[in-house]
């Protein structure tokens, strides 16, 4: 019976002992929580004047600007055959999307092509150039994309847009890790998973403002990819076909704003190749079953 207080006593005292520890706890934890508690309501008090109210909502505006001032840029960019670029600097995407508003469509073409020519000028260029060099699958291709760079900044353009232009497709090739003929089906159909295009993409709505992927891979398979027979009037001015396959003359495609388009296409083709993920490439890789 003995033994039986002795436990009981100690039972008690135990409890005690935990009802006192988690007293303390309790205490802790709320002198922890007090300050974020205090700090939560000076934010709440904060954010009630005035002038914190009138930022927000010029911050909200600014961003609806931008978003439409990024829906324009690509409408506008896509129209005058360049390829939207979603390294392009964002006040630079802005400008000519303001421009497309302002204007119209009225003397566009030449006042983009000024645009872009005195943003990506020969420094840019070079930033691009050493950009390129940090890309391991092109440790094979690079000699020839280094010296297209340099034909562009001393403008070579008759060089720089054929020797640019005849990489982009086996650059493609390769990133899908593809070691066999590729049809021009098949290879439509890589592009297609490399951007992201569905078959009835054209019943989707417009991509996010800041999502690049569709419309790039659109310009490639409606410009560079356009049909070409000998003979024909050239519709596109950036035709792989008709450049590589001598269907174009040189005074045609031999142009600052033309060699800057294969520029920003292959920009974005290397940023896509180099983080394509091993789903994507099985799913091409049936297209070769």
């Amino acid at each position: 019976m003995k033994n039986n207080n002795i436990d009981m006593s100690s039972f008690i005292q135990g409890v005690k002992s935990i009802e006192e520890s988690t007293e303390t706890i309790h205490t802790a934890i709320s002198k922890s929580i007090q300050p974020l508690v205090e700090l939560q309501n000076s934010l709440r008090e904060y954010f009630k004047l005035p002038e914190v109210q009138e930022s927000l909502t010029r911050m909200a505006e600014g961003y609806i600007e931008t978003i439409e001032d990024i829906k324009h840029y690509k409408k506008v960019i896509f129209l005058l055959g360049y390829p939207p670029s979603e390294s392009t600097d964002i006040i630079l995407m802005r400008q000519i999307g303001r421009e497309y508003v302002e204007n119209g469509e009225f003397n566009l073409k030449n006042t983009i092509d000024d645009i872009m020519k005195d943003h990506y000028n020969a420094q840019r260029i070079d930033e691009i150039k050493r950009h390129w060099e940090c890309y391991s699958l092109l440790k094979d291709r690079l000699p020839l994309l280094r010296q297209s760079l340099n034909a562009h900044n001393l403008g070579m353009y008759a060089v720089a847009v054929p020797s640019i232009l005849s990489q982009m497709e086996g650059i493609v090739i390769d990133g899908f890790d593809i070691k066999q003929r590729v049809s021009g089906s098949q290879f439509r159909n890589l592009l297609k998973i490399l951007f992201k295009i569905e078959d009835d993409d054209n019943s989707k709505s417009d991509e996010h403002p800041f999502d690049f992927d569709s419309t790039i891979g659109k310009f490639y398979l409606n410009f560079i990819l356009e049909h070409f027979e000998h003979g024909q009037d050239i519709l596109s001015p950036v035709s792989r076909h008709a450049i590589l396959h001598g269907g174009a003359k040189p005074s045609m495609y031999a142009k600052e704003e033309i060699s800057l388009k294969m520029i920003m296409m292959m920009d974005s083709i290397l940023y896509r190749v180099s983080n394509l993920k091993q789903e994507k490439k099985n799913k091409a890789n049936a297209f070769f079953q």
